[in-house]
């Protein structure tokens, strides 16, 4: 309860405290001074509710002193019920409650948030530290001036009890009453931070020389009919309706409805329940709430159409982009878009900022224009209002519940069949590597830090020559486990099943066809739009086929004990800026996927969910396995350590590797190529590798190792291979320094991963020149059973040649496709991924 006040009232004056400081810290260089400015603007900007509160302490005294004559009478000649029931009455004749009485002390307590803010803003600056100003030595402690006795605490007394015997009209109980709590601002700021008390004693100093100035400028604050003004009229209500309802609005569409759609496209990744991403956008409505009040209270009554217009136009603007003119640069993949290279092209004045603008202001300006039309806005308003209220909350609550976090790490009951293997029965082993590039096995060979992948990989065959399926998961991983009959332009072909039954039907193919021949079958992990029904209805349902379609935080507990629930509010609400604004500010805002003033939440957040993925990956592959399985066993596994954002520094620490910000400092960021690759990305894949080589050698221990298939494969690479760069950019790599997306390159992200261990092979791993699909993975799996009950098995190494693939271009969230066909763009590949002649674009599909 205490939090959520905090989030509310608190945090939200915190958030544009520091901003305000830290823009000042920019600009003047001194953290001393800054705190002037920050004191400064606050005291401005608490002129209007300044007036606020004197209206209501003038409101209430009025009010008392017209009543009270009429209260010692009644008082005087009634008692019990009959006195009881003539207060009732007074009161109501002049619309008044006890309870109103505490409106005398809302000017203290209107200072109280402003107060904490600066307080918990202060305390989190870690820059203070050891920061002087003039006789000040730190900032971030008691001054001590006086020969060890804190001397500003003192001196904001004495500023405050001045000030109190310069306003006039006080009475001798209201002077009492604030000398009272000047000596209890002492004793509670006595031992703290010379900044805030700086800070605060600033702030006296501004009313002390309001007060000075009383006769001429404080008649104008004071009038309790400042505030209302014209607000009674209908002209004034009108207004007052459409600046609130605007201003509603706006805050759902940005804080709301954008947040809670990105949330429910992958709630695995963002956050653990959508009560989670509700509270984490809290500040940021009360912050809205708080600026919307205050801008309200600054305007007088014949100025307030400007606000209510400009609230209007905004919200007008906001709609414009997110539903008119959406952001085209391809699909969210984490935080992250596809196609960022079109955040960073030039921007075109007119195209890319003003029209939006014109065109939101065109309409706003009709609306009020119109009279019949204004007079209607505020229903009109209220209706889009709880419409993004519905919008919002059907999204969060059909999106999946929060996820249970054990204290202690127990083993799931499925973690035996993950790591049991037949001892004298086919064992066949497929680990799924999102986003690992193909082309960095190349990379891996030559690389000194790992001088024993060559030999670690013992009788495997790298197929450099391979292309994904896709270059979005959702369009890729159903023909890994399907086949090339579930390719986006096979599934489309099947109009009469939904896509989601296509791609839960791709799901059940293998493990269907292992469990008809008697294998213990094991998939975990990975299975993004997994739907139970519809994967048992084409046989994944199996008494012999066990399917976790995710692990979550399940593994957590076994490797780290310091991981929170993830918070993405930062990036939702500046996720929630980027929809609303024209592309030329969604440049600013964007900063190549580090997303300004929210990459600390995003990295942290990152972090927390790399070490669930490398508890589980890290359990499965180096934590033991056992060779008593009755008969043979097939497994599926699935990994995102090898996505974007990565977080594994390239050394080990403890024999394995640390997780960090930022594994790569030499580059500003993680889209900076150096080496011809990624380095954070190389840095992750080859970590996988390692763990992989560890799996391996267990496996020979155990004597199943050579009664294994094995086949690792991704569902598509990254926009980083240096074999694709020298094949599109005339042998060339990608230099030290080039941002990712910059040259030449194939469309979309088509080099994939694939390396097979055929049963009984051994021997220094060998490269073939086949080319090869992430799709071909059903038809090496299923070799050792022969047969498929959807499709003839052949080798696909032995193709004919020239063998023709395809690679699809499309939307990395369900949300971006149709009910019943994928909507992408493809392009057909012959014989080679290396050749950009035979490389040609197919169309567009749906």
């Amino acid at each position: 309860m205490m939090s959520l006040l905090y989030e509310i009232f608190i945090l939200p004056i915190e958030i544009i405290y520091r901003a305000i400081y830290l823009g000042s810290v920019q600009l003047t260089g001194n953290y001393g001074l800054s705190i002037l400015v920050l004191s400064a603007v606050s005291a401005v900007a608490f002129i209007p509710l300044g007036r606020l509160a004197v209206g209501m302490q003038a409101g209430e005294k009025k009010v008392q002193q017209i009543m009270a004559p009429q209260l010692a009478r009644i008082r005087s000649e009634s008692r019990g019920a009959e006195r009881q029931r003539r207060i009732n009455k007074l009161y109501r004749r002049y619309a008044y409650h006890p309870l109103l009485a505490i409106r005398s002390a809302f000017g203290v307590a209107l200072q109280i948030p402003f107060l904490t803010g600066a307080y918990y803003m202060i305390l989190s600056l870690d820059q203070l530290q050891g920061q002087s100003f003039l006789c000040i030595a730190d900032l971030s402690r008691p001054d001590g001036l006086l020969w060890g006795v804190n001397f500003l605490p003192i001196l904001m007394t004495v500023v405050n009890i001045t000030a109190t015997f310069t306003t006039p009209g006080l009475s001798r109980k209201d002077r009492l009453q604030a000398v009272i709590i000047a000596f209890f601002f002492l004793l509670l700021l006595y031992g703290a931070a010379s900044a805030l008390l700086i800070f605060w004693t600033m702030n006296n100093v501004f009313f002390l020389l309001q007060n000075l100035r009383l006769p001429v400028k404080l008649p104008r604050f004071r009038k309790p009919v400042f505030a209302q003004g014209a607000m009674s009229t209908a002209t004034g209500s009108l207004l007052r309706s459409v600046y609130a309802l605007s201003c509603a609005g706006l805050a759902a569409l940005l804080f709301l409805y954008v947040p809670f759609q990105a949330y429910a496209s992958d709630p695995a990744f963002f956050a653990s329940g959508a009560l989670d991403v509700l509270l984490g956008m809290v500040r940021y409505l009360s912050l809205t709430f708080f600026i919307v009040f205050v801008l309200w209270l600054w305007f007088p009554a014949r100025g307030k159409v400007i606000p209510a217009f400009v609230a209007f136009c905004a919200l007008c603007v906001a709609f414009v982009n997110v539903f008119v003119l959406p952001a085209d640069f391809g699909a969210l993949d984490g935080t992250r878009f596809l196609d960022e290279a079109r955040i960073g092209r030039p921007m075109r004045l007119l195209s890319d900022a003003l029209l939006p603008v014109i065109g939101g202001m065109a309409v706003a300006s009709l609306c009020f224009a119109l009279v019949r039309v204004r007079r209607v806005l505020p229903q009109a308003l209220a209706i889009a209002l709880f419409s993004l209220l519905v919008l919002s909350g059907y999204a969060g609550l059909t999106a999946p519940g929060a996820v249970k976090e054990e204290s202690a790490f127990t083993p799931p009951p499925y973690a035996r069949a993950m790591q049991s293997y037949s001892r004298h029965d086919e064992n066949v082993i497929v680990v799924i590597m999102d986003m690992f590039t193909g082309g960095h096995v190349e990379k891996m060979l030559d690389d000194p830090w790992f001088e024993d992948f060559r030999a670690g990989m013992d009788g495997f065959v790298w197929y450099p020559d391979t292309v994904s399926m896709a270059d979005a998961t959702v369009l890729s991983l159903p023909s890994i486990y399907g086949g090339h009959g579930y390719s986006p332009a096979a599934t489309n072909a099947r109009r009469s099943l939904t896509l989601e039954e296509n791609i839960n039907k791709a799901f059940a193919l293998m493990p269907r066809n292992f469990a008809a021949h008697d294998y213990d079958v094991t998939i975990v992990n990975g299975l993004d739009y997994f739907n139970e029904e519809l994967y048992a209805r084409h046989g994944g349902a199996a008494d012999n086929i066990l399917t976790v379609p995710r692990v979550r935080r399940t593994f957590l507990r076994k490797y780290y004990d310091d991981v929170s629930l993830r918070d993405f509010s930062s990036f939702f609400a500046m996720l929630g800026l980027f929809q609303a604004v024209p592309d030329m500010f969604r440049q600013k805002l964007y900063d190549d996927g580090n997303w300004k003033n929210a990459g600390d939440g995003i990295l942290a957040a990152s972090m927390d969910y790399y070490k669930e993925e490398d508890a589980w990956f890290r359990y499965v592959f180096t934590s033991g396995i056992t060779a008593d399985a009755p008969r043979g066993t097939a497994k599926i596994f699935y990994t995102m350590l090898s996505h974007y954002m990565w977080h594994y520094a390239p050394d080990l620490a403890d024999g394995a590797p640390r997780i960090v910000a930022d594994p790569c400092p030499e580059t500003e960021g993680q889209l900076i190529h150096k080496g011809g690759v990624l380095p954070e990305h190389y840095y992750a894949e080859r970590h996988l590798m390692r763990y992989l080589l560890i799996f391996f050698r267990q496996l020979k221990e155990a004597g199943v190792y050579d009664n294994s298939r094995i086949i690792l494969v991704s569902d598509h690479g990254e926009r980083d291979s240096q074999m694709v760069a020298r094949a599109y950019n005339e042998g060339r790599e990608f230099a030290d320094g080039v941002p990712y997306g910059s040259g030449r390159y194939a469309p979309g992200r088509p080099h994939a991963l694939l390396m097979v261990k055929e049963p009984g092979a051994r021997g220094p791993l060998r490269i073939n020149e086949a080319f090869m699909s992430s799709a071909d993975v059903p038809l090496l799996a299923l070799k050792g059973i022969g047969a498929c009950d959807e499709f003839e098995l052949y080798d696909p190494a032995r193709a004919p040649k020239p063998r023709v693939l395809t690679h699809a271009r499309g939307g990395a969230r369900w949300s971006e496709h149709g009910e019943k066909a994928y909507i992408y763009e493809q392009h057909r590949l012959e014989g080679t991924l290396f050749d950009p002649a035979k490389n040609t674009y197919d169309g567009d599909y749906d």
